[in-house]
């Protein structure tokens, strides 16, 4: 690093990058809130408003999340790298920010090929696979475990590589510890909701 204004150019990404990842537990603080709700269902009618807004809302929340899932997961290859070139992963731009930006060389991709497809087809685009998407079945939180693990590495990376950057080593501690403090509060949440649906 070679000034000042890089570290902090560095940070803001970080704290950038931090809030990108806090997105991918979308659907699931929307389900530990309403999880109970007798009006989680889909509506009966038009006239049904709050039905009807939960039902929408549930909806953005998981598209959110898995928008997030793969936003973060093509953040996580790095620029020039053989898998950018794969079905359904779009070369990167100059003004993609990415893991190797910082450094970090490493390909944390975790997303299989069918499901960024998937994403990318049901989600992020409307196609004629779009009607698939009512009977889809998505592992939400097989997700978002596989890509807490994989930013746990690179945060990781970046603590011991930034040691000396104080700014920098702080962000990526501070993002690493919520991240993991949230994922930790989750799970718990879910462990509680399935024991008590037993």
């Amino acid at each position: 690093m070679n000034s000042q204004e890089d570290e902090s150019t560095l940070v803001a990404h970080l704290e950038y990058f931090s809030d990108r990842l806090l997105r991918v537990f979308s659907h699931s603080f929307f389900t530990i809130e309403f999880q109970n709700d007798k009006d989680l269902c889909h509506p009966d009618s038009i006239k049904d408003c709050r039905r009807l807004m939960l039902h929408v809302i549930r909806d953005a929340c998981l598209n959110e999340t898995l928008i997030a899932l793969r936003d973060i997961d093509d953040f996580l290859v790095p620029r020039e790298c053989s898998s950018r070139n794969e079905k359904g992963r779009t070369k990167a731009r100059a003004s993609d920010l990415l893991a190797s930006d910082f450094g970090y060389l490493e390909n944390k991709t975790f997303l299989s090929a069918s499901e960024r497809t998937d994403i990318n087809q049901l989600i992020a685009h409307t196609t004629k696979r779009g009607p698939e998407v009512y009977q889809q079945n998505w592992d939400v939180w097989e997700l978002v475990s596989k890509c807490v693990s994989q930013c746990s590495s690179f945060l990781d990376w970046v603590e011991q590589q930034h040691k000396s950057h104080f700014l920098l080593f702080t962000a990526a501690l501070n993002c690493r510890v919520t991240t993991r403090k949230i994922y930790e509060a989750v799970h718990a949440a879910r462990d509680d909701h399935q024991t008590s649906q037993v």
